[in-house]
């Protein structure tokens, strides 16, 4: 029931705020927060090194069945240009902020791929939680009761 929970207050928080709005990701526990700045646009900061964020796009990407069409590095950032199997391209930005925060942004090249760069960011959400990737651990703040 809670990540029903999580879902339909985002869902009101855009309703009441609109799409500028800053919100948490929707993804439980994961610490990342984003905002949706409009027309398949986001921008989200993560609580994760850098190195572990773009392992975790590449590893993503690989599991949609998504073509790496170019991959551009420099110093303290690097940006993919995707595309899937119909030529719909997506581009993602990552960028090292401190040792501790990765922004990553996220740019749909072509329309009507919005919801594939949200489920591009949920993907990289698992392949960092399931490399232990995160710094911390937001689930065990949300199982405290209220005081």
């Amino acid at each position: 029931m809670k990540p029903f929970a999580n879902l339909a207050a985002i869902l009101a928080l855009l309703a009441c705020c609109g799409c500028a709005a800053a919100i948490p990701a929707a993804t439980g526990s994961a610490p990342v927060v984003g905002q949706f700045i409009g027309e398949g646009e986001g921008d989200s900061f993560w609580l994760a090194k850098y190195d572990g964020v773009v392992k975790a796009a590449l590893a993503a990407a690989e599991q949609l069945s998504l073509t790496i069409d170019s991959q551009e590095t420099e110093d303290d950032s690097v940006e993919l240009q995707l595309s899937d199997d119909t030529g719909a391209r997506l581009r993602v930005r990552i960028q090292r902020r401190t040792e501790t925060v990765t922004r990553v942004q996220f740019e749909t090249v072509s329309r009507g791929t919005s919801g594939l760069s949200r489920l591009l960011g949920r993907q990289m959400i698992d392949e960092l939680h399931d490399a232990k990737g995160f710094l911390v651990d937001w689930s065990e703040e949300e199982e405290k009761p209220a005081q």
